[in-house]
């Protein structure tokens, strides 16, 4: 876990989702730059980017501490 402070612990359901989909993201990049017509994989990919962003805004709203150190830790870029 990239957290090791006591008082997220509670939050480590976020954190490890947003990790999880962010590799998943990753390997689905890097497969979609080899197979460029795979329709099928990059609708998947933009199914789970939206899941990634919607657990990071909800995490934004409630949260606000924890997303900036999710964005620090994982180097995140968001849009502004």
């Amino acid at each position: 876990m990239i957290i090791k402070n006591n008082k997220y612990k509670k939050y480590k359901y976020y954190i490890n989702k947003i990790i999880l989909l962010t590799k998943r993201i990753y390997n689905l990049n890097k497969h979609l730059k080899k197979n460029k017509k795979d329709y099928k994989t990059e609708r998947i990919l933009i199914k789970i980017v939206y899941k990634k962003k919607n657990i990071l805004k909800y995490i934004k709203k409630k949260y606000i501490n924890l997303y900036y150190l999710i964005i620090k830790k994982l180097n995140i870029k968001i849009k502004k």
